[in-house]
């Protein structure tokens, strides 16, 4: 029965209408229902009392038209006719109780307490009239509401049309009203009092309805700000993915770039000393090489004729491709100058180096400034352990040991290559050695080498740390060399490419 109940009261009931007439149409459809059920058992209550025969002359037909007028009600607002529907179950209703006045009057079976029970009835369907449509339907409303008034205001002259007398519609034969103004008055103060309500509760409605279109207007808004947002989003993750495809191509060409720097290391290995050569010319040697950027841009070179051995280590302009280009070029170009041209003194070796560096470039014309600095040293035994050693730098030192003494030949202050404007005159530093003695070149990416607090490891450091392991051998002395640059220099990356190089005499 209760489901029965909830879905006859929603009966016609959709959110596609305004919620104030959802209200009105859940209250209508109950108040209805209601009747019906209160009317059934007013009626057949009488039964027992005025026997089937007086039962089915007076009741009963009032009872089947309340039947049908609810039947037809519940029809029209299931197919959605609510306007109508509202229509019928008004007039309907206050038109069956005027029949039944009616058919009093005529059989002549008139009450005067039932005659008051009617017409309070009708009073009851002019305030169900206000009910079904209320302020906001005004036109339905009044349309519906006049005609009654005017019904009910003139309805004692329609009784006396149809017969009856003054007497009987004398409101003072009522024992609770005692005159026909106190009746009106308290009908126009229950209309009245139901028109109040209803316009507190249209002030409700209205401020409910200002409220929701606040919340509305947030809800828009918030809606707005999340498809701001979720665009927003949809931006970050376009860039993202765009990020990602860069990052890709990147990691592609930095691998590609990678595999090229790899290869080109190859090619610079070739142009460096094998070891072999090496130990064949020396009894003892060691090289560092420590490109910073996979090739570097420092290099060691070495040449034997019959008669002299050179051995260099230079340090060129820039480091990484940059660097490992011009030590192609300087490599060529000392090759040609010792080999073709046989220039022998170390110092005229590197005056014609700049002025190959300078035309090679075309310095002159480029206001190029890419060159070189440089230690070279010229090797020739002059005794059985004796040897004549002639050095000529380019702002490189030589750190020679003799008898566990370091002696240090400074370089010029010039560099190869460039464009300045004085000479460049190269001098050479000769010296006799014996067979045993140490001899080491070193660039400056070995003393400029940071720690993580960026300090240099310095040049005298470097001369410190030759000095305390030379007793060592050579090797062992290139792996104290390894140890200390690593531990001052830590976490910290390297500044320049470092070539060291160290000889021991046969």
């Amino acid at each position: 029965m209760q489901k029965i109940w909830h879905k006859l009261s929603f009966l016609g009931v959709n959110d596609t209408l305004p919620i104030y007439t959802q209200k009105i149409l859940v209250l209508l459809n109950r108040i209805a229902l209601s009747t019906f059920i209160f009317s059934t058992f007013t009626y057949w209550a009488h039964l027992p009392i005025q026997g089937w025969a007086l039962f089915a002359t007076s009741m009963l037909p009032a009872w089947g038209l309340t039947l049908l007028i609810t039947v037809i009600y519940l029809y029209l607002n299931a197919k959605g006719m609510i306007v109508a529907a509202r229509f019928v179950l008004v007039v309907a209703g206050f038109g069956l109780l005027y029949a039944l006045e009616i058919f009093f009057i005529l059989t002549s079976g008139w009450d005067i307490n039932g005659f008051y029970s009617l017409r309070s009835f009708k009073l009851l369907y002019i305030i169900l009239a206000v009910i079904a449509f209320g302020f906001k339907e005004r036109r339905n409303m009044l349309a519906l509401l006049l005609p009654l008034l005017l019904i009910f205001l003139f309805q004692d002259y329609l009784f006396i049309a149809l017969g009856a007398s003054p007497e009987q519609l004398s409101y003072e034969a009522a024992s609770y009203i005692n005159n026909k103004i106190v009746f009106y008055v308290w009908a126009a103060f229950v209309l009245a009092l139901f028109i109040f309500l209803l316009q507190i509760n249209d002030t409700f409605e209205k401020k409910i309805t200002s409220q929701n279109q606040v919340l509305n207007e947030q809800q828009n808004e918030l809606i707005t700000q999340n498809e701001e947002l979720y665009q927003q989003r949809e931006e970050i993750a376009a860039q993202r993915d765009y990020a990602e495809s860069l990052y890709q191509q990147l990691q592609k060409k930095d691998h590609f770039l990678t595999q090229s720097l790899q290869y080109a290391q190859t090619i610079q290995k070739i142009i460096l000393p094998e070891a072999k050569t090496l130990q064949g010319a020396f009894a003892q040697y060691f090289v560092i090489y420590l490109p910073k950027d996979i090739v570097s841009g420092d290099f060691y070179w070495f040449f034997q004729t019959p008669q002299y051995t050179y051995l260099a280590v230079a340090d060129c302009t820039g480091h990484g491709v940059a660097g490992a280009f011009m030590t192609l070029i300087t490599k060529g170009f000392l090759d040609s100058i010792v080999a073709k041209n046989q220039v022998e003194c170390p110092a005229n070796i590197l005056n014609q180096l700049h002025d190959e560096i300078q035309n090679g470039l075309r310095q002159s014309e480029t206001n190029n400034q890419d060159g070189l600095t440089i230690g070279l040293i010229r090797i020739e035994k002059i005794g059985k352990q004796a040897y004549e050693l002639v050095f000529a730098g380019s702002k490189q030192n030589l750190y020679l040991f003799d008898n566990q003494e370091l002696i240090v030949f400074k370089g010029e202050r010039n560099s190869i290559g460039g464009m300045l404007k004085e000479k460049r005159d190269f001098q050479t530093q000769i010296m006799q050695i014996k067979s045993g003695q140490r001899v080491y070149m070193s660039t400056d990416g070995f003393f400029d080498t940071p720690n993580p607090q960026r300090k240099a490891l310095s040049e005298a450091r470097f001369k410190e740390i030759l000095q305390a392991c030379q007793s060592d051998s050579l090797p062992k002395q290139s792996q104290f060399l390894l140890e200390q640059l690593q531990a001052h220099q830590k976490t910290a990356e390297l500044r320049d490419d470092v070539a060291v190089v160290g000889v021991e005499l046969v």
